[in-house]
């Protein structure tokens, strides 16, 4: 550990990542360290001129004496000789003790340093480990699901930290080096970490739908916030986050490509003040605590998860500011929404009603619902229920009176009920290309399915 330590050392030096090692030393120091040397080295000698005696067994030897011979054999060791002439011990310990003062901000910074290079090998927990034991507990990653930890892990031996016990709960993922695949996958050397900020800091493809309350990371996880003011701070946040980190790495580089310039006071003061801000908000994200659920989302779903270059993308002019530090935006070529950044495509994915009612399933699978319109309690399929929407959207309950002036004034209401209906109708309809006929239409969501099964039914005659 030591030398990779010292290596690592060397190389962040060489590319000026870390500053020289600066040594200040007395004349009475260096002549304690030459003098130490000088014996090590003296006893380093003595050992290898030392013969070493051969062992004759004897059976009438007791175990106690053969002990004996042995630890006068190992009283000096080779390798603990060369460990003190190549490492100066009091540098390593005093190294040591000053590292174990970490605060937990400290430790949750490097665990998200470290991700930066690890993303994207993280694993999520299968959403039936609570019902297993714990040595079978099992993880899924982007590549590859049904992962288990190594046996001789920290986690395999402590399987309590990895269980979600806090309310509301903090979804975690396991970030890990490299998988170990024997007769079964496992991951090796991994540390958990916050699956919220992570997800969000180091996504190389960020989907997200109008209000910002749903995002797709990497089309495998699904991250769903409670409310839409949740999720324009949260990625406002972010975004700020992921702007100032890649500022900061640019400075970095230019600063080694431009060895002249490493002198120079200003940029050095710069440098320090974008990488203690930066340290300062990360701390304050890490320590955020937002209520948020996270799922892993089935091969199935993907094929209905986006609404298509020809869908409806609508720039709510109340989530505009959540953009401060992109350029210009264009429209995804296959996602639909508009593509904001490189890692950003925002208003691309569908309702998530409108992808059930799209999927093969959606005619067989009923749940139970009940309806804010008129509080019935059903169990429908989702074009049932969708259905049940339009026909409460279209019926109102009209009084009749004796009066004929009364029929004239509920006349003159049920013409402004009737106004205001359509109204509201027209305020679902959304456009829609269809394929089969080539025809863009303003349809609502059941005028949507209505004219599928059309082209379904005329297809099977």
């Amino acid at each position: 550990m030591s030398k990779l330590k010292r290596q690592f050392e060397a190389l962040l030096r060489d590319y000026l990542l870390m500053a020289p090692e600066e040594r200040e030393e007395d004349e009475d120091e260096r002549d304690r360290e030459k003098d130490k040397r000088r014996e090590l080295k003296k006893l380093k000698r003595d050992h290898r001129k030392t013969a070493r005696k051969t062992k004759m067994l004897k059976l009438d030897e007791d175990e106690q004496s053969g002990g004996e011979e042995v630890q006068e054999e190992t009283k000096t060791d080779i390798r603990d000789l060369e460990f003190k002439l190549t490492h100066d011990l009091d540098k390593l310990e005093a190294g040591s003790t000053a590292r174990r003062s970490f605060t937990l901000r400290d430790i949750n910074l490097l665990k998200i340093i470290l991700c930066s290079g690890l993303y994207p090998n993280l694993a999520l927990p299968d959403e039936n480990n609570t019902n297993k034991r714990d040595s079978e507990q099992l993880f899924h990653s982007q590549s590859k699901q049904f992962l288990q930890v190594l046996p001789t892990s920290v986690f395999a031996n402590r399987p309590q930290l990895l269980q979600l016990t806090e309310a509301p709960v903090n979804y975690q993922l396991l970030a890990y080096v490299s998988l170990l695949e024997t007769t079964k996958p496992y991951l090796v050397n991994a540390m958990r970490v916050p699956a919220l900020q992570t997800l969000l800091l180091f996504a190389q493809s960020l989907d997200t739908n109008a209000d910002l309350t749903r995002f797709v990371v990497d089309c495998w996880l699904e991250i769903t916030l409670p409310d839409n003011a949740t999720g324009q701070k949260v990625f406002t946040a972010v975004q700020q986050l992921r702007v100032t980190w890649v500022r900061l790495l640019k400075l970095r580089f230019e600063e080694i490509k431009d060895k002249r310039e490493r002198n120079s006071e200003t940029r050095r003061n710069k440098e320090l003040d974008l990488e203690n801000h930066l340290a300062n908000k990360l701390s304050e994200f890490l320590d955020s605590d937002v209520s948020y659920s996270l799922r892993r989302l089935l091969p199935s779903e993907n094929r209905y998860l986006y609404i298509g270059p020809l869908g409806e993308t609508q720039s709510g002019g109340e989530f505009d500011n959540a953009f401060l530090f992109t350029g210009g935006s264009e429209p995804h070529p296959t996602k639909g929404g508009v593509r904001v950044n490189e890692y950003l495509t925002y208003n691309c994915l569908q309702d998530t009603l409108m992808a059930e009612a799209a999927s093969a399933a959606a005619q067989f699978i009923s749940k139970h619902w009940r309806c804010e319109k008129c509080g019935k309690k059903m169990l429908v399929t989702v074009l049932e229920r969708l259905q049940h929407q339009e026909k409460c959207e279209h019926e109102q309950p009209v009084d009749l009176d004796k009066s004929a002036v009364a029929g004239v004034a509920q006349s003159q209401t049920v013409d402004k009920s009737a106004k205001v209906v359509d109204s509201s109708i027209e305020r679902l309809r959304k456009p829609y290309y269809c394929s089969t006929c080539q025809s863009q239409f303003s349809f609502t969501t059941t005028e949507i399915l209505k004219h599928r099964r059309s082209h379904v039914s005329a297809s099977s005659t």
